[in-house]
């Protein structure tokens, strides 16, 4: 299948999706395709690789990845600069008793991304940048 028709087959038939440009919780496969349909039509879509950054916890069957990207799409006018959009994420997966015919050995359950927010200035920082990591939890 196409993109973004392959996307949807990585979430699980009962998988939560609250997307980072969707004011609704999508749970059928037929709303999640919409969604990513959404994004295959925007003009220019990109990650931005260099931005990714993800931690992921692995507990037996079930795994959670959290982190943060950056994407850009083309400008609004034509000389104008690419739009960086930069946001949140959480997956929660669940490991297949068995692999799928096409590979895949976890599926999707929950997904929730949304933009990254101002904080309030009174807000501390916390010490050093986020980094990539994984824990696995025996």
């Amino acid at each position: 299948p196409e993109p973004p028709r392959r996307v949807p087959r990585l979430y699980a038939r009962d998988a939560i999706l609250w997307g980072t440009v969707s004011d609704e919780v999508r749970t059928t496969t037929d709303q999640i395709l919409q969604y990513f349909e959404h994004f295959a039509r925007v003009p220019g879509l990109r990650l931005i690789p260099e931005s990714l950054r993800s931690s992921v916890q692995i507990y037996g069957n079930v795994a959670l990845s959290s982190g943060y990207y950056s994407f850009s799409c083309s400008p609004k006018t034509r000389n104008g600069p690419p739009k960086i959009i930069h946001g949140r994420y959480t997956f929660v997966y669940r490991r297949l008793p068995t692999p799928r015919e096409d590979g895949v050995e976890w599926e999707i359950v929950n997904h929730h991304s949304s933009t990254i927010p101002t904080p309030p200035a009174d807000l501390g920082k916390t010490s050093g940048s986020a980094a990539s990591s994984i824990s696995v939890v025996a």
